[in-house]
């Protein structure tokens, strides 16, 4: 219903403009949350094989 209200009287690109704040409050709150994830060690890269 929020999004009808906010294309009735503020137009629809406000229903894309929206989410952008909020994006980014949640990306701010995660980054504490996530670590870190390279390997440890000998890295490569797995190049796949033909099957035939």
């Amino acid at each position: 219903m929020l999004g009808g209200v906010l294309t009735q009287y503020a137009g629809w690109r406000w229903c894309m403009y929206i989410n952008i704040p909020i994006a980014l409050v949640a990306a701010l709150a995660a980054r504490p949350c996530i670590r870190e994830s390279r390997a440890a060690g000998d890295r490569h890269y797995d190049v796949p094989e033909p099957c035939w």
